[in-house]
């Protein structure tokens, strides 16, 4: 072992190989070993945890048990404990993490607020901040996926690409702002500049296009192909009885036919 600094290694009793440089550096470790923990606190906490790369202040400075980490830059990875096999480099990349493991973090605070959730990928300023148990997502982008919180399979590439997603599962969302107000629609697609950036709640959309489906917000299973495509439809709504009919209208023509009457509408 070597240890360099003021209470560098101080609890270590069984520990080998381990490499700690800085004030209070590997302070708990007790038996971890192969660890690399360099700056002011860094890897603080860690007791039987092995395999870890802590560089910068407080980097991997709660972890205990953690293992086959790699945290670099000031607060980076913080708060993890037990959590293994995770990435974090950027200031305060991945700073709440707690138990999520399998982790790729890049950027600064991306990842912040993630605790628990697992096999995500942040790339960009502010990536995937404020996700907390999401798991199996994709960001990259700067601001991009910021307000997942317990979303699921979701791909964000693009400037706040998915910015305001929350718990909206299985999205896919390329282009600057694309899917930028989206916050529970599940099953989206939207490929292009400002596609989709006034869906809330659809779900099921396929946009296609520079503002294809712009402003859609509730409509459900539409599919728009092409610059500006749908870029006017807002919520489509459709109920067919044998005596009534009541439609919300969009950018196309409608024909709905029941046992007693057919009826089309269209507009613009």
């Amino acid at each position: 072992n070597n240890f360099f600094g003021n209470n560098a290694g101080f609890g270590n009793t069984t520990g080998n190989h381990n490499n700690f440089l800085g004030r209070f550096a590997g302070y708990c470790n007790c038996t971890g070993n192969h660890n690399n923990f360099f700056g002011y606190d860094a890897g603080y906490c860690n007791c039987t945890g092995s395999y870890n790369n802590f560089l910068g202040r407080y980097a991997g400075r709660s972890n205990t048990t953690g293992r086959y980490n790699n945290f670099l830059g000031r607060n980076a990875g913080c708060s993890n404990t037990t959590g293994r096999n995770n990435n974090f480099f950027g200031d305060g990349a991945g700073y709440n993490n707690c138990t999520g493991s399998s982790n790729n973090f890049l950027g600064y605070r991306a990842g912040f607020c993630n605790t628990s959730g697992n096999n995500n990928i942040f790339v960009g300023y502010r990536a995937g901040r404020n996700n907390c148990t999401g798991g199996a997502n994709i960001f990259m982008g700067r601001y991009a996926g910021f307000c997942n919180t317990t979303g699921n399979n979701n791909n964000f590439f693009g400037f706040h690409a998915g910015f305001y997603n929350t718990t909206g599962n299985f999205n896919s969302f390329l282009g600057s702002r694309a899917g930028y107000c989206n916050t529970t629609g599940s099953y989206n697609n939207f490929l292009g500049r400002y596609a989709g950036y006034c869906n809330t709640t659809g779900s099921y959309n396929n946009f296609l296009g520079r503002y294809a489906g712009f402003s859609n917000t509730t409509g459900g299973s539409n599919n728009f192909f092409g610059g500006n495509a749908g870029r006017s439809n807002n919520t489509v709504l459709a109920t067919a009885t044998p005596q009534a009919i009541a439609t919300i209208s969009w950018d196309t023509v409608l024909a709905i036919a029941t046992a007693q009457a057919m009826t089309t509408i269209s507009w613009d």
